[in-house]
């Protein structure tokens, strides 16, 4: 009974994870970068850490344009992205995302290269690179690991408590028949 008890109240617990939605709020991302095109002001934002396992996006935001715009961003293994900025847009907001498998182990310093060129002509209108880290999370199996062997000595000690128990019992009994 006590076991069962013990069980219940450990599962209970337990943290059940849930997916959760992506922000594309400028204040949920880390940095954010100032890019002159023209008359126009683009803003990018993103995080400096991108966690493998996890989609990791950029957000860009540009106050007007006048002319049509391609983006592309590019990391230096290859791995790229792109999109177009339309002409008359006014507080126009677009993003691009990285899966979480773009990357397989850690690196440091990693640059994402950012090109804006206008569509007509694919004149070069800005050049910019960020420095970004790649992280490899933890495991999360050790949490668990550590979950399961907390049940495993919980139910090893109540078991030990249970057999002293009937020890002390017979105990009892085996003095009570000597006398």
């Amino acid at each position: 009974m006590r076991i069962g008890l013990i069980l219940v109240i450990l599962l209970s617990l337990a943290p059940f994870s849930s997916a959760g939605q992506y922000c594309h709020e400028d204040n949920c991302f880390t940095n954010r970068g100032y890019i002159h095109l023209n008359e126009e002001d683009l803003y990018v934002y993103y995080n400096s850490l991108f966690t493998i396992g996890e989609n990791w996006f950029v957000v860009f935001h540009v106050t007007g344009t006048d002319n049509d715009y391609d983006v592309d961003l590019s990391f230096e293994d290859g791995n790229s992205k792109s999109l177009t900025l339309p002409r008359g847009s006014f507080n126009y907001t677009d993003s691009v995302s990285f899966s979480g498998s773009t990357f397989a182990s850690e690196k440091f310093d990693f640059n994402l290269h950012l090109t804006i060129t206008q569509s007509q002509g694919g004149e070069v209108v800005a050049n910019s690179t960020f420095k970004i880290d790649i992280n490899k999370p933890s495991d999360d199996d050790m949490f668990y690991l550590w979950g399961g062997m907390t049940v495993f000595w919980v139910a090893i000690g109540a078991y030990v408590l249970y057999l002293s128990s009937q020890f002390r019992e017979l105990n009892k009994k085996v003095e009570r028949i000597e006398k």
